[in-house]
């Protein structure tokens, strides 16, 4: 609320990296939405982008897609009230996914704050074509996390791709996160 400039900040204080950010609405003199920051020299810069917005519920979300050489990276941030929403949106993303990137042999990655725990309807809709990728450990709320909303996701037969690890992270030995 009040700023526009958060991620930009977040990016430009990573030394060279860019940004984009899909907006879902207009907030407190702000813009509220879905963002994803990269790194172009290590993953190059998108070749194509779009943006999935989903029908008001409690309130318009959207889910932002970037496709890079290699891989494919969404993020999203799923309703915050209904289950039932969160269902149709996973459901929506998860076709449009796989109209667009099915067999094209890259890693489809996607991510977010799902406002729901690994064990939930819209997450075991979502584990039908896509496998959890990040770990389940705690993360929401952020002050003194006690519960896992926030995850990354693998679809199914997209691409080759090894996790090497996942985890949550609590402590850094730079930055002020």
């Amino acid at each position: 609320s009040g700023r526009v400039d958060q991620l930009a900040e977040v990016a430009a204080g990573m030394d060279g990296w860019k940004y984009v950010f899909a907006k879902a609405i207009s907030l407190g003199g702000g813009e509220y939405g879905n963002g994803i920051a990269y790194n172009p020299v290590t993953v190059g810069e998108p070749v194509s982008q779009f943006t999935i917005a989903f029908p008001e519920a409690a309130e318009p979300r959207v889910c932002l897609v970037l496709e890079f050489e290699d891989f494919v990276f969404a993020s999203t941030h799923l309703d915050v009230a209904s289950p039932t929403e969160r269902v149709a949106e996973v459901t929506e993303i998860t076709r449009q996914m796989m109209d667009r990137f099915a067999g094209k042999g890259k890693p489809v990655f996607l991510a977010g704050d799902m406002n729901e725990q690994p064990a939930d309807p819209a997450i075991s809709k979502l584990k039908e074509n896509w496998s959890m990728s990040s770990t389940n450990a705690p993360t929401y709320p952020s002050d003194s996390p006690k519960t896992c909303i926030d995850i990354i996701f693998l679809m199914d037969n997209s691409g080759k791709c090894t996790v090497a690890g996942a985890g949550v992270g609590n402590r850094f030995t730079s930055g002020n996160v």
